[in-house]
């Protein structure tokens, strides 16, 4: 999906999915990802130290669907389609413009995505609501580190 500014239903605006990602897993602080995007966002979120959280699927389709459901042309599309999903990046040169050919890269979250998309569909086919995940462990990220 392209990137689109959203506002988090309980940690307010991101410039895209991934400044959210970045956030989310510096334990909800740092406001300089709320503005990040894309690569800018991937590459500020891997300087982070962080441990696997045991609910990162249900943050993140909360998040998609806080999202998705802000973008009504996302939104449509996303219900209309019956098109399988895949999710890629595609890395190109340095400075070669848009369109030119690039290296299709499938990241290692590939099938969590598909499955992720595919799910968030259905909830507004069938007009459904994801429930509010567990941040517990987003904020023990900050207690850990106080104490460490």
């Amino acid at each position: 999906m392209q990137e689109a500014h959203f506002k988090h239903t309980r940690f307010g605006p991101f410039s895209s999915m991934e400044g959210f990602w970045a956030f989310a897993r510096n334990g909800c602080t740092g406001d300089q990802y709320r503005r990040y995007r894309g690569m800018t966002a991937v590459r500020a979120s891997r300087k982070i130290e962080t441990r696997k959280l045991a609910n990162f699927y249900e943050i993140m389709l909360e998040a998609n669907y806080a999202k998705i459901d802000q973008h009504p042309a996302f939104k449509k599309a996303l219900i209309e389609s019956t098109l399988p999903f895949e999710h890629y990046y595609i890395h190109g040169p340095k400075g070669a413009k848009a369109g030119s050919p690039g290296i299709l890269i499938k990241p290692a979250m590939d099938d969590m995505m598909v499955t992720m998309m595919t799910q968030l569909r259905e909830m507004f086919r069938n007009g459904e609501v994801p429930a509010e995940p567990d941040y517990s462990d987003l904020f023990l990220i900050n207690q850990e580190r106080s104490a460490g």
